[in-house]
């Protein structure tokens, strides 16, 4: 009996490059690679010496890396006897985080706007920003004394690389930007929103890894951090609550949709490929490392991630 053989796509977006695999699915042997390096500023980096915590990014380059990676992936794959393109069943994606932008409520990057093409704050802000420094800990304050459960789930210590402290630095060095967003989007979220077709934010898939380690999501009290907690911080977040008040936040297994008739062309890959909700890059890691009960894993990238179960 012969058996099909079936793979997958995985997409890593890393601080400085996105790298994409083929694998194949019932072995785990990689028969494929594409690599991009960003390209836009420094070093992909949109970084300002007077500013030294700040690290941005520009989307196209991500949208470009995905691109690319992927079709050099396929391309080094169709080297293999075996690989056969209308095989390839599934993508899934990771990022780093947190890694957000401002968006329009289509998800068109703020960034791609003529008005904030040369305004960093409608950029991406990659997750080793620490612009928001004091943020995180006005945010820290006040969730030890009036809401200790969301702080005891981050260590005792909310970070500046992290999704509230970032949203909320925004709104007090650039009102404009704030206004402008019609919402703010892990990368991670953006990226299976932007291939799957979608075509309303309020339509996105949001991950459970991102949302629980970076904005102190917690499906036991009723999902992120509630209005009243939100608004003792700025009463503008009042609008980011309300986003994702309805949103809706799924585990890795689960799929974020169905790759679009616009991407499938673009790559050449069919519309039945399933795009897998994402995740953090080194919580994939670890799974890929093979963490299991008493065993830490450590992974060493831009940053070094020790996990354990």
């Amino acid at each position: 009996m012969i058996h099909m053989k079936y793979y997958t796509i995985g997409v890593d977006f890393g601080s400085a490059s996105v790298r994409s695999l083929v694998v194949d699915t019932a072995t785990g042997q990689e028969v494929g690679c594409g690599i991009y390096e960003y390209t836009f500023g420094k070093a992909g980096n949109w970084q300002d010496d007077t500013v030294p915590t700040m690290v941005r990014q520009h989307p196209d380059d991500y949208v470009k890396g995905l691109e690319v990676s992927i079709t050099e992936a396929l391309k080094t794959a169709r080297l293999h006897a075996d690989f056969s393109i209308d095989a390839v069943v599934g993508i899934g994606i990771d990022t780093t985080g947190t890694t957000i932008l401002p968006v329009l409520a289509d998800g068109t990057p703020l960034a791609c706007l003529p008005e904030f093409k040369d305004n960093p704050n409608a950029h991406i802000w990659l997750w080793k920003d620490h612009t928001a420094t004091k943020e995180a800990r006005e945010i820290t304050q006040n969730a030890l004394a009036d809401r200790p459960a969301y702080i005891n789930m981050v260590g005792g210590s909310y970070s500046a690389e992290s999704f509230w402290a970032k949203v909320l630095h925004c709104i007090h060095t650039d009102k404009q930007v704030y206004d402008a967003a019609y919402d703010w989007m892990e990368i991670s979220d953006w990226i299976p929103f932007l291939i799957t077709g979608k075509t309303h934010v309020e339509e996105a898939v949001h991950n459970m890894c991102t949302a629980t380690h970076k904005a102190l999501y917690n499906p036991e009290w009723g999902g992120y951090p509630d209005k009243e907690f939100l608004l003792s911080l700025d009463p503008a977040l009042e609008r980011v609550h309300c986003r994702l008040e309805r949103a809706k936040v799924l585990t890795s297994d689960q799929p974020a949709g169905m790759l679009s008739k616009e991407w499938a062309v673009q790559l050449g890959l069919s519309e039945h490929v399933v795009v897998a909700t994402s995740a953090l890059d080194a919580h994939f890691g670890g799974i890929g490392a093979g963490i299991r009960p008493g065993t830490l894993v450590k992974i060493l990238g831009t940053s070094s991630c020790d996990l354990a179960i």
